[in-house]
């Protein structure tokens, strides 16, 4: 628990302050459980395997390499692989958008969902309308890590790193039938 002095702010009749930490882990820690509320979360370059979530905050994490669960509610998650580990990525937003970047070459099978919100990609994957929601599934290079994203109201855009690799090729999977 955090001790700390009030910085003589009042609203209310409650003494408002604020903390930051930095904790330094070795690059292949696991970060399991890491969660936050009211404030923004920024995790780079761990390569372990991370879970984490925010409440009223962004959640930024960038240099990732592998499994990684990450989640917010009222705040946008922004998330960059420098590489895509074998197993699983989830991604999950509650009034947030979602920003994914991918590296080019990336092989994976992608799963992206929204109640209210569009879905954007640079890989040129479907998109499916409906009338509550849109959703895509895809391919990217053949198929490998699987992707799911999630997010209840707001947007999701995965994107591709200006890595100087060849962009894998993209297949879109399921209907390609609007509802609407």
């Amino acid at each position: 628990m955090t001790k700390y002095r009030s910085n003589g702010e009042r609203w209310n009749n409650h003494h408002y302050s604020s903390v930051e930490y930095t904790v330094t882990v070795p690059r292949n820690a696991k970060l399991d459980e890491i969660k936050l509320i009211n404030g923004a979360l920024d995790v780079t370059g761990v390569v372990g395997e991370v879970r984490a979530s925010c409440i009223n905050g962004k959640l930024t994490a960038r240099g990732l390499g592998n499994e990684a669960k990450l989640s917010t509610i009222n705040g946008p998650l922004d998330a960059t692989f420098d590489r895509l580990p074998a197993s699983q990525i989830e991604l999950q937003s509650v009034n947030g958008p979602i920003h994914l970047t991918l590296p080019s070459d990336a092989k994976a099978n992608l799963e992206a969902t929204t109640v209210h919100g569009r879905i954007g990609n640079e890989f040129g994957l479907h998109t499916n309308n409906h009338f509550v929601g849109h959703d895509m599934h895809g391919q990217l290079g053949g198929g490998g890590t699987h992707i799911r994203l999630n997010n209840v109201n707001g947007p999701i855009e995965i994107r591709h790193a200006n890595d100087g690799r060849t962009m894998s090729p993209a297949k879109s999977e399921g209907g390609d039938e609007d509802d609407i």
